[in-house]
């Protein structure tokens, strides 16, 4: 599982809306939902990982800890 999707996930697990967050964070929604929304079709580029684990309180390296370990 690659990086966006552990992504996404944690975001849907702990009920982070998209909207929202790029709302608070000033991510454009429409690229942030080609990246994390249902369909998944792009991914997240480093400004915008580093942009969402501000928000939620997490470093980044914990996805990546989190793929070595699945």
């Amino acid at each position: 599982m690659e990086i966006t999707v552990s992504v996404s996930r944690y975001l849907k697990d702990t009920g982070v809306a998209l909207k929202r967050m790029c709302n608070d964070t000033g991510l454009s929604y429409n690229a942030i939902y080609k990246s994390l929304g249902p369909t998944g079709t792009r991914k997240l580029r480093a400004d915008e990982l580093l942009t969402i684990c501000n928000y939620i309180h997490k470093e980044p390296m914990s996805f990546r800890d989190h793929l070595e370990s699945a």
